[in-house]
């Protein structure tokens, strides 16, 4: 096999791997702490950053077919592509890493099943762009002795009283199938 062969499987199963992390807990969860995996995630932020510029510095070629032979413009867009490929790769990298963790989770180690009856510390409402609303509630969960953000599928009141029977995975993390 060419190098350039093995590239390109690396750089489309890079980006199919990332993808597949970011749907799967949407399809396959009800109730996830997507805050828990993203500070995961931020504790690798050093290390995602490397490998943003290293799989930019490889595929630079590939990402960006973009070509200018003004002398004024060249280093300009040179400099911005140089900015928003590592952007890019690093944002693709940062969910591919939350979504991995989330999917880690609930497949192994040992899974633990928690009944839960908090009050509801504080919600939150976010609407997408094409229209799905989103309901966040955080709760005091006392098997994790901390508060909890969680995604739900309807609005809470402040002060309302969340019971539910949820997980909790291998990686400390709350989750509920759907």
């Amino acid at each position: 096999m060419k190098i350039s062969n093995s590239k390109n499987i690396v750089f489309y199963s890079f980006f199919i791997l990332t993808v597949i992390s970011m749907i799967i807990p949407y399809a396959i969860f009800s109730v996830y702490e997507l805050d828990y995996a993203m500070n995961i995630g931020w504790r690798y932020n050093l290390l995602i950053l490397i490998f943003a510029v290293t799989f930019y510095i490889i595929y630079k070629q590939k990402l960006f077919l973009i070509k200018s032979n003004n002398k004024l413009f060249k280093p300009l867009i040179e400099i911005f592509i140089l900015f928003f490929g590592i952007f890019i790769i690093w944002m693709f990298s940062l969910s591919l890493i939350a979504g991995m963790f989330l999917i880690f989770n609930t497949t192994f180690g040992k899974q633990k099943t928690i009944y839960v009856k908090s009050i509801v510390k504080n919600t939150d409402i976010t609407k997408s762009k094409n229209g799905t609303i989103h309901y966040y509630i955080t709760v005091n969960i006392p098997d994790v002795n901390r508060k909890v953000k969680l995604k739900v599928k309807r609005e809470y009141e402040i002060n309302e009283v969340y019971s539910d029977t949820l997980k909790l995975g291998s990686l400390n993390m709350i989750y509920k199938f759907k």
